[in-house]
């Protein structure tokens, strides 16, 4: 874990705040591709399907931190091991350490 503490301007003010930046190895990363995939999958069963749907699945990173940017959202119409490494690429890549919100 990281621990830092940043600053930011709040009407006038410098506020100092504290936070925690978990950053996972690559093997909790793959845990943690599995899990999202399994509960992906439970609410959408039609990622594991191989005939067409309208349907997509997107997991948008929000920054909360002062100094991140915004990132394009990962996206996927099923679930496949080749949507699977991307996704890993994607939290290994995109956000592993930083301070984003997953929607």
């Amino acid at each position: 874990m990281i621990f830092q503490n940043s600053t930011t301007m709040v009407a006038g003010r410098e506020l100092t705040y504290f936070h925690e930046i978990t950053i996972f190895s690559d093997l909790q990363l793959e845990k943690q591709v599995e899990h999202q995939a399994g509960f992906l999958s439970a609410i959408y069963p039609f990622l594991l399907e191989d005939s067409w749907h309208d349907g997509t699945v997107e997991l948008r990173p929000i920054p909360r931190g002062p100094n991140c940017k915004y990132l394009k959202s990962y996206n996927c119409w099923r679930l496949g091991s080749k949507d699977k490494k991307e996704l890993y690429d994607f939290l290994k890549k995109g956000i592993n350490g930083k301070t984003y919100c997953l929607y």
